[in-house]
Order: C-alpha cells, then structure tokens, then sequence
C-alpha cells in the first residue's frame, strides 16, 4: 500500500483531523501504513498500534509450537530402520546428556543416515523432503525475514513462487506453525512447509549470515501495549517509514519497517513473566 491509495480518513477513531474528503483535497498528509490501516499522523499512528498490541499476548511465557506427531523413535522402530534396544540406549543417552535432539544421539550410535531420519520427518509431519541444491532463488528468499527469526524456528526459506505467492518454509526440528502464520501475515502469501536435514540448515543459515541483508534489531517486548506502541513510533519516524507492518511470531513481536524499501525489522523478544516467591 501506497499514498495513493490511502482513505479519505484516518483510521484513528480518537482522530483530531475533521474528517471528509473535502480536507484530503486541500490538505493530504502523508501518514503512514500500519498493516492495512492508514493513519494521517505519527500521533494516530500509535494509537492505532497499541490498539494492535493489545490483542497481542505480549505477557504469557511464550514457548514454541507443539512439533511432533508420532515419535521419531517409535516410527523409526515400525518401520525397521532401528531395533527397540537402539532406541532405549539414544533415550538413555539423551536423558543423561540432558541435550540433543533424539536423531541425533542415534546418528552418533551410528544406526541411522541423516538422509533416513529426514525421511522419517517427512513422513511424521506429513509433508515433502527439499534439497538447497533444488533452490536457484535461496539467497533472494531469504532476504525476505530476519536471521533471527530463522535461527530461532530451525527454519530457512528456500523457494518462492510469485505468481501464486507461494513461500516454501523449509525445517529441520519441527513445524513452528505460529511462525508459519506470522509469516503468512507479514508477507501476504501463501507458507508450503517442507523437512531439509540438519546439515542443509546449518549450511543454508551459515550462507544468510554471509549476504547482505536489510537490518534487525532485537529488544525485549514491554508487556505494556502503550510503552510497545511509543517504541515502535519512535523506530518508524527515525526512520522515515510510511509502511509499517507488526505480527506475533512464536518467540516475537516482529515489526518491519518500510518506505520505498525494506528499511528495517525490529523483533521485541516475549520475555517471560516474573516469578512470585
């Protein structure tokens, strides 16, 4: 969205511009976008976005998307890949190690391939098994969201078809369905996700950290819809962004900054609730 296509009135229902279309001729501000709304002014701006991020959870403990479906290890063993004994000794040593993912641990035991247990991810989730090498436009995708965003969700996106809008959202440790949504949202499209293995993420991410890329920053999310709204505005005028566009993700409020480009993405971390003794 554009100047050009903005309203004859602001979105602000608490605006002081005398609406009608008679002032837009005489007068046209040039505002600023907010997801779909227009606001004529950074003032009904951020009224507008603490409206948005009120209905944001910004004060629950955040935790990452439900992933898994039927157990890896137990798909694995019904379908003769690994015996029942191999399982128990990976759970033991994963239970001892307190770290690393089940794959892993069996990987290590030198029962599975990494090509098995991505095919067995694929199977588990229900969707299709993608290789970086079937991706020409990977570096253009990935310009599209920030670094940390991917890190956190084990995620890359490596394919994007324009003329359906179709994003492919590849992962190597579960679907992060919020995520997914978030993105769905912040870039109008359609999100197809997908399993690579874990040696084509840590690739894929080790070449996004290598290319240029518009900016992030990451702050912790106040809990306070105004105090987000009063940052954000603050982040958009130093900026000079006429398009501003915010989404919950799993692990963030993700705002993103625009004016003839992408100027910026601004993550506000969800930080969990104080503990009462």
């Amino acid at each position: 969205m554009n100047s050009q296509t903005q309203p004859a009135n602001c979105q602000n229902s608490q605006c002081p511009r005398p609406k009608g279309t008679w002032l837009r001729r005489v007068q046209r501000p040039k505002g600023i976008w907010l997801n779909k709304s227009w606001y004529c002014s950074t003032d009904c701006f951020e009224q507008g976005a603490s409206e948005l991020f009120s209905r944001f959870n910004l004060k629950a403990d955040r935790a990452r998307s439900v992933r898994y479906r039927v157990p890896l290890g137990l798909m694995l063993v019904t379908k003769g890949i690994i015996t029942g004994q191999h399982l128990q000794e990976a759970l033991k040593a994963q239970r001892d190690s307190n770290a690393g993912r089940l794959g892993e641990w069996l990987r290590q035991q030198g029962v599975v391939t990494e090509g098995q247990i991505t095919a067995a991810l694929g199977v588990q989730w229900g969707i299709p098994v993608y290789h970086l090498a079937q991706s020409t436009g990977f570096a253009e995708c990935a310009r599209m969201i920030p670094l940390q965003i991917m890190e956190n969700s084990h995620m890359a996106l490596v394919h994007y078809l324009p003329t359906s809008r179709s994003l492919y959202v590849a992962f190597s440790d579960g679907i992060d369905f919020a995520t997914l949504r978030a993105l769905e949202q912040m870039l109008d499209c359609h999100t197809q996700p997908c399993v690579i293995g874990e040696s084509e993420m840590k690739e894929a991410l080790e070449a996004v950290r290598e290319i240029a890329r518009p900016s992030e920053t990451v702050l912790d999310c106040p809990r306070d819809s105004a105090k987000l709204a009063a940052t954000t505005r603050e982040w958009a005028e130093s900026n000079a962004a006429d398009q501003v566009r915010a989404v919950l993700s799993s692990e963030h409020v993700w705002v993103r900054l625009e004016n003839s480009s992408v100027v910026g993405h601004l993550l506000f971390r969800l930080i969990q609730p104080d503990v009462v003794a």
